[in-house]
């Protein structure tokens, strides 16, 4: 659980959605934390997502994904500003790391990220080859931070 993000939910259409907001100021290259959960074949994933399950997943190529869906960490609820004008991307999911953990991926800052604004990163053409809309997060993020934000993250 990090003192640096929170998790926020909103209104989205026809179901709530959560999002991630910062607490603290991130700069370019800052990790902001690590997705993890259970790799998963594509295929297992689209089967588990017709049935409305699996809803947090990164693809690390086309034939594995990792599912967040249980995870701990928070990240699962990061979401992406799509090709909605009036977002933009501001972190990625950064490739594993020699030797790391297969069902770990690191986010890191792209932009400045400041206390209030919500972590965004791009989600890949898989996503939306599954049929996603690029267009899916209309709704309007209002947060307001219950706790005061932590010191700037200095880490690389």
């Amino acid at each position: 659980d990090s003192p640096n993000i929170a998790v926020f939910q909103t209104q989205g259409g026809s179901k709530p959605i959560k999002g991630l907001v910062s607490r603290t100021h991130f700069k370019p290259g800052n990790t902001i934390g690590t997705y993890t959960g259970q790799v998963r074949s594509t295929a297992d994933q689209k089967l588990l997502r017709s049935y409305d399950k699996g809803s947090h997943t990164i693809y690390t190529s086309p034939e594995e994904c990792i599912d967040g869906s249980d995870s701990w960490t928070r990240m699962q609820f990061i979401n992406t500003a799509g090709s909605l004008p009036y977002l933009s991307n501001n972190a990625k999911i950064q490739d594993r790391a020699p030797g790391g953990p297969p069902a770990e991926r690191t986010i890191a800052a792209t932009h400045d990220i400041w206390p209030g604004d919500e972590i965004l990163v791009p989600y890949g053409a898989a996503y939306y080859d599954e049929g996603h809309s690029r267009h899916m997060r209309a709704a309007i993020r209002i947060y307001e931070p219950t706790t005061t934000p932590a010191a700037d993250n200095e880490s690389p």
